[in-house]
Formats: structure tokens, C-alpha cells, sequence
């Protein structure tokens, strides 16, 4: 296409843009087939913003090698994260703003972290079942209360492998920033890959073919690739 913004990315080897750490970051508050709305473990510190995260159990797996996908043998439903807030953690209360440094603020007002909540916003793009990674809506919502997670290393591979994530992304216009949000979710999914460039070279590939009569957005989101 004439002016369409580079999509060799190059081969790089890349860094895992998310924590080695299987980490608890939330608890769903509100859930449906095709979104999930939970409430973060810590303050201010949601998931990043077009980040994966997924609900379920973490995979019984012995492999060290953090560029190899697991074999998924737990039944899982994985999200992107899309939203997130802080606000008072009370019906119909307005926190008011107090003029103090933050270091200020924590010492006068030890109070503020209990009255106040972080919540984030999942749109769900996806299934494990029976070791198969679908990307489809689950037959039914995620449970009240269930407790959120960052995939494994291995894990994200394995559910952003095929990069079926794209196609639900791209259709969900609920997000303040759409393309960004897009972006955002393949380079998080290209940095836990050994070669990031080949990655994002291939979902370029997978939007134009998808946003072939939207050619203005196809180049927005490709140059947030880079």
C-alpha cells in the first residue's frame, strides 16, 4: 500500500514486557459473558492498560524455557485489559482534593487507602478448553469473585500464539482509544516472544488483510506498533 507505514519490525530478541511472576492482581466484582469488571489488589497499580490477564488456575507445567509455550492443561478464560479507574469506594461519595504531596497526604490522611478502590475493565477475547486455545466467548461468565491473574510467561504464548485476539479487539469500540488499545495488546504480546520484530511483522500482516477497506486506521494502529 502507498504510505503504509513500514511492517518489517525486524528480529530482535525481546524482553518480556510482563512480570515472571504469577501475581494475583484482582478479584472480578461485576462479570458477563463478554467483559469483567474487578477490583485491584493494590491501589493505583492496576494491569497495564492493553495488558492479558486471565481467570483460572495456573498451569502444572516444568519447562525454564520462557520463549516455549506451555501445554495448557487447565481450562482458562483470558482478557485484555481495556480500563481503569480509582475512585471513593463508597455509593455517591466524591473524594475532595486535599493539597498535599502524596508523602503529605499518606501521613495526615493514613485513612484515604481504605476509602479509596482501584478498579479495571477486561474485555474477555478468549478460552482454554480441554488444552485448546479458542478465541471465543466462554459458554458462560467468568464467577463472581474469582481472582484475576498475569498469565505465566509460557501461558502468554500460548493464548497470543495464533494471534486470534486481534480480530475481537478490533471490533470492540467500547475503549476510549480503540487503536491503542490494539497496539498496545500486540506489543505487549510481541515483547514475550524470542523474536518481537517477526511477531509484529506478522500481525501487521493479520491487519491489513483485516482493515483492507479501513486504510486510515489500519496505518494509526501500525504505527503505534513501533
Amino acid at each position: 500500500m502507498n504510505g503504509l507505514p513500514d511492517t518489517d519490525f525486524g528480529h530482535n530478541k525481546s524482553m518480556n514486557f510482563q512480570s515472571n511472576v504469577t501475581t494475583y492482581v484482582g478479584e472480578i466484582i461485576l462479570t458477563s459473558s463478554r467483559k469483567m469488571l474487578c477490583e485491584s489488589v493494590l491501589l493505583d497499580k492496576p494491569p497495564p492498560f492493553g495488558s492479558f490477564v486471565v481467570v483460572g488456575d495456573k498451569q502444572a507445567y516444568n519447562n525454564s524455557d520462557p520463549f516455549e509455550s506451555a501445554t495448557l492443561t487447565r481450562d482458562l478464560i483470558f482478557g485484555v485489559v481495556y480500563h481503569a479507574s480509582t475512585s471513593s469506594s463508597e455509593t455517591g461519595r466524591r473524594p475532595t482534593a486535599y493539597g498535599l504531596e502524596a508523602d503529605q497526604l499518606r501521613r495526615t490522611q493514613p485513612q484515604i487507602s481504605e476509602l479509596l478502590s482501584t478498579e479495571f475493565q477486561v474485555l474477555i477475547v478468549g478460552k482454554v478448553v480441554s488444552g485448546t486455545v479458542l478465541h471465543r466467548l466462554p459458554e458462560k461468565p467468568p464467577r463472581l469473585h474469582d481472582r484475576v491473574r498475569n498469565p505465566e510467561p509460557n501461558e502468554l504464548l500460548a493464548i497470543t500464539k495464533d494471534r486470534g485476539y486481534i480480530e475481537p479487539l478490533l471490533g470492540f469500540v467500547e475503549c476510549e482509544d480503540p487503536d491503542e488499545l490494539m497496539a498496545s495488546a500486540i506489543r505487549i504480546a510481541a515483547a514475550s516472544t524470542e523474536s518481537s520484530g517477526e511477531y509484529l511483522s506478522s500481525c501487521a500482516r493479520d491487519l491489513v488483510t483485516l482493515l483492507h477497506d479501513d486504510y486510515d486506521r489500519l496505518r494509526r494502529i501500525i504505527r503505534k506498533l513501533v
